[in-house]
């Protein structure tokens, strides 16, 4: 789905203490309406800046709304025949007229019972009707009038609507951190990136509409009550990098700039919020924990940040050469050097770590890196990393939950006896893998795949947009799927990819499904498994499949 964005002030982070008041976002000014227009075939919907009970839509700019031509909504309809709710989205493009906005809804909405909204398209209603997700990533800027530029979540909702569905009021779903930003050093500053996240507690990751909205009255102020409502999460806002167009900079001395993050709401406990800068040269990272008071929807908490090199920042480039004991990455960090053989290297849960020339071998017992959840990868251009085992009793090369792999640079990695080189040793085979760039050569330990399940064990699905890849099976191995006796998900490779060479194990495959419970192989939507990918995938493709029998049995793909 596209994501479309709009005006809005904003921004992150601070020296001073998280100040522990909420303020309500102000009302806007609303558009006059004007007249209804339908016909047979087309049935245009007026979009308002007005909410429920005096709620309102908020852009940063002003905290009123500004529709312009090109803003995408997804709109989004129910309707039911007998016991069976027949749910329909599609994205519909915004018109603005005599400084009115309007949506043509066709006949998307003929015969609904109920009529739901969404900006940006990434808030999403799943299948069953009754999950709403809002995105926890964001790609922002700064326009040229200095302001910040991101979509908020906002919903619309019309119950009983059939055929007369004449206007929409998008109620604003989310609260903000406002982050005041003090440059006290003598040099400008770029700001990259902005992470707020709650150690413990987060509310509206998901939220539930229940029978009661269904039934009698919209439960869309969903605000904190109890820690059984509550997960844990965060919300990532990307800037353009130093020199690029929209990117923020803070001229030394500065101290008007700010960002707005979009939150969910949240219950107690702690907030933790990152910036990450640069001053052309070095990349840093300011972080800052405080007690965070309940703040629920449609109100902002405002920090102040005051960044300073020989303070408070800190080089987001880690030598692990200089390490001597366990070492957990944190979110941003860029990990260069030698870790040694002995001690673990972990990333924790939801943060992205850059590899830029690391090298770390991994001694009995110990992975080369442990990702303790969700966590990003990226592989820093033009440089090596190493992750290949330093003893056949090693753990996995890279041990994840579920993990994006990113970049341009390239990675050696490979596994112990009975571990993958990429993969996870979890039964219920949670694990999700997504592979968009890099130079990769996977290698999988005796009875372990190149990418996948280790001996014994199962995985979760592999998707590869992307990169130059090589995997190699161990004995009785795929190279790209599951080890011996194993299990995994679908495997999907996209046609982003620049090449892939599969390498099998002794009596394994190059790509496989696995043994038992599998699921398919599509290779540029070309859909198999395991039993018919010479015949049904492979032919598709300038591949070369060697005539040999022994353990070196490769497969290479390139398109046409």
């Amino acid at each position: 789905m596209k994501k479309t964005i709009f005006a809005a002030t904003v921004f992150a982070c601070g020296l001073a203490l998280l100040a522990g008041c909420t303020k309500e976002l102000q009302t806007p000014a609303e558009n006059e309406p004007s007249g209804n227009e339908t016909t047979a075939t087309s049935r245009r919907i007026q979009l308002t800046t007005e909410g429920y009970e005096s709620d309102t839509k908020s852009s940063v700019l002003d905290n009123s709304v500004q529709w312009v031509d090109g803003d995408v909504i997804m709109l989004s309809s129910v309707r039911w025949e007998g016991r069976n709710m027949i749910a329909n989205s599609q994205e519909r493009q915004v018109t603005v007229s005599g400084g009115n906005a309007y949506i043509t809804a066709g006949d998307l909405i003929t015969g609904a019972s109920e009529v739901f909204a969404f900006y940006p398209t990434g808030v999403i209603v799943d299948e069953s009707g009754w999950m709403i997700y809002f995105p926890s990533k964001y790609d922002s800027s700064i326009d040229g009038n200095g302001r910040q530029v991101i979509a908020l979540p906002m919903m619309a909702y019309a119950d009983n609507s059939g055929n007369d569905v004449t206007s929409l009021e998008f109620k604003h779903q989310t609260a903000a951190v406002k982050v005041m930003l003090w440059n006290a050093t003598e040099t400008d500053l770029t700001v990259t990136r902005v992470v707020v996240k709650t150690d413990t507690y987060l509310l509206n990751g998901a939220f539930s509409l229940t029978d009661e909205f269904r039934y009698r009255e919209p439960m869309l102020d969903y605000t904190p009550e109890s820690d059984n409502d509550s997960m844990t999460g965060r919300v990532d806002v990307n800037f353009p990098g130093y020199g690029e167009s929209g990117a923020l900079v803070i001229p030394a001395g500065d101290d008007t700039k700010s960002v707005q993050v979009p939150f969910y709401p949240i219950g107690k406990d702690q907030m933790t919020i990152e910036i990450h800068l640069t001053d052309g040269t070095n990349p840093y990272i300011y972080r800052h924990k405080a007690s965070n008071p309940a703040l629920a929807r449609n109100q902002m908490m405002t920090a102040k940040a005051k960044l300073d090199l020989g303070g408070n920042m800190k080089s987001a480039v880690v030598n692990l050469t200089d390490i001597t004991r366990d070492y957990e990455a944190q979110d941003g960090e860029i990990l260069t050097g030698t870790l040694g053989s002995d001690y673990a290297l972990t990333i924790p849960d939801g943060a992205t770590v850059t590899l830029a020339g690391m090298t770390h071998h991994a001694g009995k017992d110990i992975n080369g890196i442990e990702c303790l959840g969700n966590a990003t990868i990226i592989l820093a251009n033009g440089t090596v990393n190493d992750l290949t085992r330093g003893h056949d009793e090693a753990f996995f090369g890279i041990a994840m939950g579920n993990l994006t792999i990113e970049g341009s640079g390239t990675l050696y990695v490979s596994g112990g006896d009975s571990y993958a080189g990429i993969g996870g040793h979890n039964p219920s085979g949670y694990q999700d893998l997504v592979i968009n760039g890099g130079i990769i050569t996977a290698t999988g330990g005796f009875l372990a795949a190149g990418i996948g399940s280790g001996n014994s064990s199962a995985f979760g699905n592999i998707t590869i947009n992307g990169g130059e890849i090589v995997a190699i099976g161990g004995v009785r191995a795929a190279a790209i799927g599951c080890g011996n006796n194993g299990q995994c998900g679908t495997i999907t490779i996209n046609d982003g990819i620049t090449s892939l060479k599969a390498i099998k194990g002794n009596s394994g495959y190059y790509i496989d499904g696995g043994s038992g419970n599998y699921g398919t192989i599509t290779v540029d939507g070309i859909t198999g498994t395991n039993n018919n990918i010479h015949t049904k995938i492979f032919p598709h493709f300038n591949s070369e499949i060697s005539t040999t029998t022994n353990t070196n049995d490769t497969w290479t793909l390139t398109h046409k």
